[in-house]
């Protein structure tokens, strides 16, 4: 029903049960079940080249946090998309060291069940929204986060894995 909040447990539970059963029928498949980390808020509007604001004015989606998203990978063994923007913006600050340190550390406790990253990056102000402001050089010159060096950093927790694939996932022109 629009506009009404469950309760985060009953969210929660419910998420579980479902993600129980799409995992059971992925593996009857044979295909490989991600979830992916969700940003607390979403625009109003989603297409920024219509809205270039729309980041401005943001509702609660009530997602489940990324705690919850860890749970997932290791008590149930659901592969994990971390997409790094949403995860970030779980974090609504605009101080940058918090935000990077947040980043960082959800990264690394992800990192076990991460089988999949969506590589973007996000601007201020930092409310709870993803701007997949891309990770070209041209971003980082428009102050993006995290920064290029900050970038680096995070994808090294990867870099003695095989089994992690990395997505380009900007705004526009993937």
């Amino acid at each position: 029903v629009e506009h009404t909040v469950v309760d985060r447990h009953l969210a929660e539970c419910t998420a579980e049960k479902n993600i129980r059963t799409l995992q059971a029928y992925a593996k009857k498949l044979g295909v490989l079940l991600i979830v992916e980390t969700v940003s607390p808020y979403d625009p109003k509007g989603w297409d920024s080249d219509q809205n270039p604001n729309a980041r401005l004015h943001t509702h609660a989606t009530h997602a489940l946090s990324n705690v919850f998203v860890e749970h997932l990978g290791k008590d149930l063994g659901i592969a994990i998309n971390n997409d790094i923007s949403h995860t970030a913006a779980e974090l609504i600050t605009n101080n940058r060291k918090d935000l990077w340190q947040y980043l960082y550390a959800r990264t690394v406790a992800l990192a076990p069940y991460t089988k999949l990253i969506h590589a973007n990056t996000m601007v201020e102000p930092f409310n709870g929204t993803d701007s997949h402001d891309g990770i070209l050089d041209t971003d980082f010159a428009e102050n993006a986060f995290p920064s290029k060096v900050q970038f680096t950093e995070l994808l090294s927790v990867f870099k003695s894995r095989d089994d992690v694939w990395i997505v380009n996932e900007p705004q526009r022109d993937h």
